[in-house]
């Protein structure tokens, strides 16, 4: 199963949010020990689209003036340190941390500060890391789903009571988005918990485990596909949503309960989303199948039918724009060529690699999908180590210091090239449409286009890689 569904893209989107009323919000820091002379400050405003802002550190010190219509999820990164944040129109917040040592160092202050600390703290909780310690306690009690959602519950109610303590300081929209934050959060974590125990899916578990299950775990896991509707959801929650339906729509075809039909599987995805939900939620979904580029008339009979008021336009302008841009590379067209700088300072071509199959990956240092992705491809590139003629080519578009400190201190397999200091203005980035981090495109060994977007999933990717190179004759 491919694994786009927990390696979100870090998009650079601002254009689809041009037109919209705008209010200022402030965000100064102060850094000692800073490592770099810029911050990068992603902003959510809707579930798929984050506009980046580049924001110079002058002698430690930084000011950036934000334009948001409503409360927005944000994070923040020195290519080192992440800060997550949350605000408001009219903020004016302060961060001061000490980049030598940051997890204890790091303070907020200004309006908004305590959005800032809450969803700091929330996130730094490593939620699905305690929960996965919690697992050995569980397989030694009588009943270990209930002891994994009473675990959960417990963690649930402790951040909801924090976040009950400031609410105050914050909007009742602010107040809503981020008590959903925490709910689709342990909504997520309830699901995966499930399989924790027998490494079974919930049908499985209901059918299989009726001992181990008291009624109110079987209950919990009965509901756990049911969705409240609300005027507006937060972007972790919709990614919750998003997630669980695509692993239960995935395991329902491994196991025989759903044909692996592109209509009917949004039928059924259908059925479960209320009014509000639907929408976000299904352009996830056509963002992922449209990546698979094998069923475009399906694709845009479901874009037409998806996108019926007009509250709807920003996801379907994203989504028609994603389209787009997904098939104008056509398998079997000729690849764009480029010119590149390797860690030696030499200039690579498209040429250089002649007769090779080409898998390339396009990131940056401070982008978390991107190393997610480098962890999830090592067996593939394990796979492939001995043969010479697959070439994984990993395109940097950080400044050349700031690129080869990361590849000193990450095994990222791979021959590495970067753009020069020219970052997203390098034509290789327009070249290959590349709107998003990671990005990742697999080349042929006559120089052709064989998917535009390859799988991220370790053995499908192995497999079109295989065909590649059968293509070559080699």
């Amino acid at each position: 199963m491919p694994a786009k569904h927990i390696l979100p893209l870090c998009l650079t989107l601002g254009s689809l949010l041009s037109g919209y009323g705008q209010t200022r919000t402030v965000i100064t820091g102060h850094i000692k020990n800073e490592k770099d002379d810029t911050i990068k400050i992603y902003l959510q405003e809707t579930a798929l689209t984050r506009i980046t802002h580049l924001v110079p550190v002058l002698n430690g010190s930084f000011k950036a003036e934000l334009n948001i219509t409503s409360p927005a999820s944000l994070y923040m990164t020195d290519g080192v340190n992440y800060i997550n944040g949350f605000s408001e129109p009219g903020d004016s917040c302060i961060i001061s941390y000490d980049a030598a040592n940051f997890p204890t160092s790091l303070a907020f202050g200004g309006k908004g500060k305590e959005r800032f600390s809450f969803i700091n703290s929330f996130i730094r909780s490593q939620l699905y890391n305690k929960l996965k310690e919690q697992v050995p306690l569980a397989k030694g009690n009588k009943y270990p789903f209930d002891h994994l959602f009473n675990f959960l519950d417990s963690t649930g109610h402790y951040f909801l009571k924090k976040l009950d303590s400031i609410k105050p300081f914050m909007s009742k929209e602010a107040f809503a988005l981020l008590n959903m934050d925490v709910n689709g959060t342990i909504m997520i974590n309830k699901y995966r918990s499930v399989g924790m125990i027998y490494h079974e899916s919930t049908y499985e578990t209901l059918e299989k485990r009726k001992d181990e299950l008291t009624d109110n775990a079987k209950k919990e896991i009965q509901q756990l596909l049911k969705f409240e509707d609300h005027p507006a959801y937060s972007p972790i929650y919709i990614n919750a949503v998003y997630t669980m339906l695509l692993m239960d729509f995935d395991t329902r075809v491994l196991t025989g309960r759903s044909a692996n039909d592109l209509p009917q599987k949004y039928k059924y995805i259908s059925t479960y989303l209320p009014p509000h939900l639907k929408t976000p939620v299904l352009t996830m979904f056509l963002e992922f199948d449209i990546s698979k580029l094998n069923q475009s008339e399906d694709i845009e009979a479901l874009i037409s039918q998806t996108y019926t008021n007009a509250k709807d336009s920003i996801y379907k302008k994203y989504i028609l724009q994603y389209y787009a841009n997904s098939t104008a590379f056509k398998k079997g067209m000729n690849a764009p060529d480029f010119i590149l700088e390797d860690e030696s300072g030499k200039k690579v071509t498209l040429s250089s690699f002649k007769g090779k199959t080409i898998y390339l990956d396009f990131w940056y240092e401070a982008c978390g999908p991107c190393h997610a992705l480098f962890k999830t491809l090592q067996p593939v590139k394990e796979h492939f180590s001995q043969n010479e003629q697959v070439v994984f080519l990993c395109i940097s578009i950080d400044k050349k210091d700031t690129w080869k400190t990361s590849l000193q201190k990450r095994p990222i397999k791979g021959q590495h090239v970067y753009t020069e200091n020219k970052a997203e203005e390098h034509p290789v980035i327009k070249a290959y449409k590349v709107s998003g981090y990671p990005t990742s495109c697999l080349i042929d060994g006559k120089g052709r286009i064989f998917s535009a977007a390859p799988s991220n999933s370790p053995a499908e990717l192995t497999k079109q890689i295989e065909e590649a190179i059968k293509i070559t004759g080699r």
